[in-house]
């Protein structure tokens, strides 16, 4: 059910304090990146080994996954 929003109170979404001053912190996202440790493809779940040689999906994502990868040297143009 909806609540309706009474007279004069402030809708909860947005904060007018202090906050706004502030950068925001941005994360990287790792789901769109493929996984060196697990060798997770973008967009799938990064896995661990279980028993009998089969994997188990994690609940989050392996360290390395959030790393940027690296970013290929600059090409020296030649004339």
């Amino acid at each position: 059910m909806t609540r309706r929003k009474t007279p004069g109170s402030r809708d909860g979404l947005f904060w007018n304090g202090p906050a706004e001053q502030d950068a925001p912190e941005v994360r990287p996202n790792p789901r769109p990146r493929p996984c060196p440790a697990c060798r997770a493809v973008p967009f799938e779940p990064c896995t661990r080994p279980g028993r009998r040689g089969r994997r188990v999906r994690m609940g989050g994502y392996h360290p390395s996954r959030y790393d940027a990868p690296d970013e290929p040297p600059p090409t020296e143009e030649r004339t």
